[in-house]
């Protein structure tokens, strides 16, 4: 049983990571207007997503 655990562990950190990289992919305007601040790093999480994709094709 204690194998189980740690398998659903792993699955529900998965889904956070990619929600986290889902968010900054669309580049929402409220976002930036609410977080102007955010603006250099969302290029960087973009950028990083736009990697990601070249690597899967």
């Amino acid at each position: 049983m204690d194998g189980d655990n740690g398998e659903v562990l792993q699955a529900r950190e998965r889904p956070m990571l990619v929600m986290v990289e889902v968010l900054p992919m669309p580049p929402l305007p409220e976002v930036m207007m609410a977080t102007p601040e955010v603006e250099p790093e969302s290029s960087s999480l973009q950028f990083r997503w736009r990697r990601d994709r070249r690597r899967g094709e």
